[in-house]
């Protein structure tokens, strides 16, 4: 049997989600499948939330996120591809992206490309939010998109 390992725990967690969905990963669950005792995943897993954290870091480091894009554009699709490649492979372990922030290095360089490629077509953070004071009151925006004005 492999030792048990931080990386052991996350890919079982995430074969488990696959499988069965997320809310089917529990620590005891995971001790079982592992066959060791749940304290003994203490030694190399902080909580639950620890867990489904590696979950996402592992989803994020298999997409094919594009490092290098001509355009934002072209960061926009590969992007948009590369998630649902991931939704794909993964369907249960997936959900771990809708409740947990996207973190860790790969992340990061992510948003760095996606950044610097916005940044040369002359969209940046700071023309974004100077621009947001400006929008008709009609207009839709992501938040109220499709919502009637009893909000739901």
């Amino acid at each position: 049997m492999p030792q048990l390992s931080r990386d052991r725990i996350v890919t079982t967690a995430r074969d488990l989600a696959d499988r069965d969905g997320l809310d089917s990963v529990t620590l005891r669950r995971l001790a079982t499948e592992l066959g060791v005792h749940v304290t003994s995943l203490y030694n190399h897993v902080a909580t639950l939330d620890d867990i489904v954290d590696g979950i996402v870091e592992l989803l994020f480091s298999e997409a094919d996120i594009p490092e290098s894009p001509r355009n934002w554009e072209e960061w926009v699709r590969g992007f948009v591809a590369a998630v649902g490649a991931v939704a794909v492979a993964h369907p249960g372990a997936f959900a771990a992206l809708e409740r947990r922030p996207v973190q860790g290095e790969r992340a990061l360089l992510s948003a760095e490309v996606a950044l610097a490629a916005f940044a040369r077509a002359g969209l940046s953070p700071a023309t974004r939010c100077s621009n947001s004071g400006s929008r008709s009151p009609t207009r839709s925006t992501p938040r109220t998109a499709g919502r009637s004005s009893t909000g739901i």
